[in-house]
């Protein structure tokens, strides 16, 4: 189907966050290569985009920022050639983190803020409301704005219980220890 994505990959790349879940960083890079390659020789516009982006995630998570930059240009390129914007919230997360990691952090803030906000717009604003919103808090942390940063943690953390979506609870309450 040409807006669907392939079930097989689509359970790779989850698989491979899974293992980044579980503490085996190394595997989870491992099989997030793999599931790049497999992608793009399937070289399915959509199923591509997916595995980009769950890549671009798991090596930001993986401490790995030059392959998450890899991914996140992948990403840009394929969104502007094919006008693909399904991941829009995604990738201006994946943009505020990237502008974090070059060292512009009035940038990440917009970029994040704008992706939380997009979230907010779908259904999805319980799921990765409070990702954005940690990563936003740790933006905060390496600019000394530590209020900041634990009000974007306290809203996150409000945001979990209604939806019960605690997939990122222990990193968020790790952030707020740190700030």
């Amino acid at each position: 189907s040409t807006y669907a994505q392939d079930p097989g990959l689509y359970c790779s790349i989850r698989l491979a966050w899974t293992l980044w879940y579980l503490g085996y960083s190394d595997q989870a890079k491992e099989m997030c290569a793999a599931t790049l390659a497999r992608a793009e020789a399937m070289a399915h516009p959509f199923t591509l985009q997916l595995v980009l982006w769950f890549a671009a995630w798991i090596y930001q998570d993986c401490r790995d920022p030059r392959a998450a930059e890899i991914c996140l240009k992948a990403i840009q390129h394929e969104e502007n050639h094919r006008q693909l914007q399904f991941q829009s919230p995604h990738t201006l997360r994946m943009k505020g983190w990237y502008a974090a990691y070059c060292g512009d952090p009035a940038a990440a803030i917009t970029h994040l803020t704008a992706s939380f906000e997009e979230y907010g717009r779908t259904d999805n604003a319980g799921l990765y409301g409070p990702f954005a919103l940690g990563m936003i808090a740790q933006v905060y942390q390496g600019i000394g704005e530590h209020n900041q940063g634990l009000a974007a943690i306290e809203h996150a953390l409000g945001m979990l219980g209604p939806q019960r979506e605690y997939w990122y609870a222990a990193e968020l309450l790790r952030i707020k220890g740190e700030l």
